[in-house]
């Protein structure tokens, strides 16, 4: 299916979803889109095994490290600049912490209080890239 097709189905799907830890945060919302786009089934591994901030933290240092090095096991990581719709951003929008985002043209998508969020790439800083074919 073609990448931009099958992204606006995705976040149609998710849009309402509203910001919830171990549900719908931005490491699950990137790593869903991870899955569907490659079909592969990892983030159900990590659906419910957290359901604070706190607990993330542990999660993925337990298993990955480090919040940065999540997606290098299954993506090739590229400069920001590099990146277009479809792949996956580290980004620090205003006011908030580190977060993921899915590029969509010239906008980033976050997981949001209500739903998903978007915001210019050009409000954002954004530090890592990898690349979801």
């Amino acid at each position: 299916m073609d990448k931009n097709l099958q992204l606006r189905a995705f976040l149609t799907q998710w849009r309402d979803t509203p910001f919830q830890w171990g549900f719908w945060d931005c490491v699950l919302m990137a790593g869903r889109w991870i899955d569907e786009r490659m079909r592969l089934n990892e983030v159900s591994n990590w659906v419910a095994t957290y359901d604070s901030e706190e607990t993330a933290v542990a999660v993925i240092t337990e298993h990955f490290g480090d919040f940065e090095h999540i997606f290098d096991t299954w993506l090739r990581r590229q400069p920001h600049q590099l990146c277009g719709t479809g792949d996956v951003v580290l980004c620090v929008p205003r006011n908030l912490k580190p977060t993921y985002g899915i590029i969509e043209g010239d906008k980033i998508i976050l997981p949001g209080k209500d739903g998903i969020t978007v915001h210019g790439r050009n409000t954002v800083v954004m530090d890592q890239g990898w690349r979801v074919d």
